[in-house]
């Protein structure tokens, strides 16, 4: 019983690696899942690629969160998937990490104002760019995670209907 547990436990474990996901990408795809919580006063509702692939507070927010939280493999990874989000349904270039790097000093990420899930307010107008908490992140994370693998199940399905 004890091995059929840690069995199961483990392909859960591995499946989105067996199911073909990029783990990379995940760290790039849950902070733009949790930053998309928040509403930037600089964004623009009808250019929703643009002004997130563009600098302004959601793209320093962004590359800030990379930077705490990613690794260089991840970033180059996930700026790939996110830039050609950017070019090609926003028709705009994301602006590299590289040109926003050297804004993001120990001292600018230490003055981020930092936010929580309980942040989360669709009213709130976020007026400068911030940091997410280790928890609203790693939420980020697990969400994108958990709805790919419901696109591939479901499409593992239908594709014999």
């Amino acid at each position: 019983m004890e091995l059929s547990l840690f069995l199961v436990a483990f392909a859960l474990f591995l499946s989105p690696v067996i199911g073909g996901l990029d783990p990379d990408i995940q760290c790039i795809n849950g902070i733009q899942t949790a930053l998309s919580q928040l509403t930037f006063e600089d964004l623009d509702p009808t250019d929703y690629y643009g002004s997130r692939c563009t600098l302004g507070l959601f793209l320093t927010s962004f590359w800030a969160c990379a930077k705490v939280f990613c690794t260089e493999k991840e970033i180059d990874a996930g700026t790939k998937l996110w830039g050609g989000y950017c070019t090609e349904y926003g028709m705009v270039e994301l602006v590299p990490y590289s040109e926003v790097l050297p804004l993001l000093t120990e001292e600018y990420l230490a003055a981020l104002p930092v936010v929580s899930y309980e942040d989360i307010d669709p009213t709130k107008l976020w007026n400068t760019s911030v940091m997410l908490s280790e928890s609203l992140y790693h939420t980020g994370a697990r969400t994108t995670v958990r709805f790919q693998l419901m696109d591939e199940w479901r499409d593992g399905y239908t594709k014999d209907l």
